[in-house]
């Protein structure tokens, strides 16, 4: 009787199938998701929510306290418009800590003591490149209090804020600035540098410094606070990055190269190879 050959494919689709499940097993346990108990209370936009998908961090103050479960259309007839509710799933607290007794929002009682005293939900950015979003808990005490839902016997609403998008967009556009005008002012420097060894310069390369400048102020206007915000935002402060990337390159390559103002970077290249 003939002995079947091994057939190590199988052997190692068999390996790899097992990896795979023991990894994702410890990823999902490692979360401790299945193991938290959490509260579901609903929040009422009157604003898009384009941005916020379900899974996204719920935090009170930084700290993560759950995770959006649901986002749905709603309507009732006191409103005009419909509106965005969305579910979210607030962990309840496993222990107490050293220093003093751990938080859990999940209590409503508490919750509705906070409520009064100013907490509110807000829509807040993760990151406004990539245009994802999440919920920020956090005490707006200026903010008034209104419930939209008539009533909810089956969950407990928390108010909302106005977005704080704008914040965050100008928060993200000052530190885009500061790095463009960093990476312009250093080749700005280069070219000066160059334009005192190399005379004279070439007509290009002053055209090229008054394009940065002009570039510049451009940007400025663009991330103006007082500016209109559009659509494009996001795309135009991606570019900006990639803007301020490339000039740094630039600047990095004209050390290396001072030449090449003169004679362009192809024969700048050629005459290195020879």
């Amino acid at each position: 009787m003939k002995k079947k050959p091994i057939r190590f494919s199988t052997i190692g689709a068999f390996v790899t199938g097992g990896l795979a499940l023991i990894i994702g097993g410890v990823i999902f346990l490692g979360s401790g998701e299945i193991f938290k108990s959490s509260r579901e209370f609903v929040l009422i936009f009157d604003q898009s929510v384009n941005g916020l998908s379900i899974g996204a961090p719920v935090k009170f103050r930084g700290v993560q306290v759950g995770l959006v479960r649901a986002i749905r259309l709603h309507h009732q007839k006191s409103v005009e418009f419909p509106q965005i509710a969305v579910l979210i799933g607030v962990h309840s607290a496993e222990q107490g800590s050293r220093v003093g007794e751990t938080l859990s929002l999940s209590d409503p009682a508490l919750l509705e003591t906070l409520i009064d005293k100013g907490l509110r939900a807000q829509l807040r950015s993760q990151s406004v490149l990539s245009g994802e979003l999440y919920v920020s808990l956090d005490m707006l005490p200026d903010e008034p209090l209104e419930y939209q839902l008539a009533s909810s016997p089956n969950y407990l609403e928390i108010p909302t804020a106005k977005s704080g998008l704008m914040e965050d967009l100008t928060a993200n556009s000052a530190n885009l600035t500061r790095s463009l005008s960093g990476a312009l002012e250093n080749l700005q420097v280069v070219l000066m540098n160059i334009n005192k060894k190399l005379d004279p310069v070439s007509d290009e390369s002053i055209q090229t410094l008054q394009a940065v400048r002009a570039a510049m102020t451009h940007v400025g206007e663009l991330l103006d606070p007082q500016a209109p915000i559009g659509q494009q935002i996001p795309k135009s402060l991606q570019e900006i990055e990639e803007a301020a990337k490339a000039i740094r390159l630039l600047a990095e390559y004209l050390e290396r190269h001072p030449n090449s103002v003169l004679f362009g970077r192809s024969r700048v290249e050629v005459v290195e190879r020879k």
